[in-house]
């Protein structure tokens, strides 16, 4: 049972009681302070408030072409962090990684075919500006297609970035 149920039944208990004589606006009080300091709110009556900022966060932050914008920068920032410091920890450093192992060993062009398309569209989606970025119409005509019968077979590690590549 959690911290508010108890207060409430207790509350309650106390308020079916008329011989405790409890005043129940204290009671109220306390309940609305404590409820108020847990939700991290200033006032229960801004209800129309909290409603417009989630549809305000629903319209633009959880928007197509916001999040494309946020995939975007996050993609630049990753290749930029490769760039100035040769960081093979990153997600870029990783694709690297990956191309030169299969052209090492030369066992399965398909995965090196999708490791280049990757790399392409890596530094394709790196090289965008505020001006320049695509729709998410228009980007999602540029996403690598996997067929089915490929999708399992290729590195798994590849098939991650792919992803991550893809999706905004």
């Amino acid at each position: 049972m959690g911290y508010n149920t108890l207060l409430v039944i207790i509350a309650l208990l106390l308020i079916a009681n008329p011989a405790l004589g409890v005043d129940f606006s204290k009671v109220k009080q306390k309940t609305l302070n404590i409820v108020t300091t847990q939700t991290r709110t200033q006032n229960l009556s801004n209800f129309k408030q909290i409603y417009a900022e989630n549809e305000l966060r629903n319209k633009v932050v959880l928007s197509p072409e916001y999040r494309l914008k946020a995939h975007i920068a996050m993609i630049q920032e990753d290749k930029a962090l490769y760039v100035d410091n040769n960081e093979s920890n990153t997600i870029y450093g990783e694709l690297l990684n990956i191309i030169d192992k299969l052209q090492k060993l030369k066992l399965d062009i398909s995965d090196l075919k999708y490791a280049q398309q990757a790399k392409n569209l890596f530094d394709l989606e790196a090289t965008f500006t505020t001006e320049t970025i695509p729709t998410p119409e228009e980007f999602d005509k540029m996403k690598i297609i996997i067929p089915d019968n490929d999708f399992d077979k290729i590195n798994p590690d590849l098939k991650d970035i792919i992803l991550f590549l893809n999706t905004y």
